[in-house]
């Protein structure tokens, strides 16, 4: 028999924001639906290697990087933003913004990136990137065009924001409402993913 799960004061936090959900727990859902599952409602809180590296992530790094381009557009850094059609909400590390359009920054500092990456090994970014989009899009009332991502060597990957896009993160905040509504865990499977997740142990001995 599995170990017994209830609802850790982080679920408790989730619920007493009503509809709203961290887009970080988006992420995590579409790298995994039951390591997001786990972070809800189990009483741990793990800060994985990636999440520490993300936190050296400065804006003053990517204006650097990009400076022509952030000389033509206004820069916004740690904008609270939300959605109440996909119930999340979060803090976007940095936008460009330029008569009505704007870009979206999100870091991978630990990778060196590719397209091909991003659509597979890395799509859970992608869903990142695609939900702060979305979110900035109905609370600053601008058209996002451009998701960039920057990698370990500080150079910066570019993709369109396009309906596929859009599709992945309103399906992943469908699925992950219903298991936070549920409390359900996602069926399980291994994979390499596995052997990295602290998680792993708990995981393996439910069911």
């Amino acid at each position: 028999m599995g170990p017994r799960l209830v609802r850790s004061t982080r679920a408790q936090g989730y619920a007493s924001s009503r509809q709203f959900l961290p887009i970080i727990l988006l992420k995590e859902y579409v790298y995994c639906p039951r390591y997001a599952f786990y972070r809800i409602f189990i009483e741990k809180d793990f800060t994985t290697e990636s999440m520490w590296d993300a936190k050296k992530f400065t804006a003053d790094h990517i204006v650097n990087t990009l400076k022509e381009l952030c000389d033509k557009a206004k820069v916004l850094t740690q904008v609270s933003v939300r959605s109440k059609r996909l119930g999340l909400q979060g803090i976007a590390d940095l936008i460009l913004v330029s008569n009505g359009y704007a870009k979206v920054i999100e870091a991978k500092l630990l990778s060196e990136l590719s397209r091909r990456g991003l659509r597979r090994r890395y799509l859970h970014v992608v869903a990142q990137a695609g939900a702060y989009a979305m979110c900035i899009e109905e609370t600053l009332n601008v058209s996002v065009v451009e998701l960039g991502f920057v990698d370990k060597n500080y150079s910066v990957l570019w993709l369109p924001y396009s309906p596929w896009i859009r599709r992945l993160v309103e399906n992943a905040a469908y699925e992950l409402h219903y298991m936070y509504r549920t409390e359900e865990p996602p069926p399980k499977y291994r994979s390499t993913k596995c052997h990295y997740c602290c998680y792993r142990n708990i995981c393996w001995e439910s069911q």
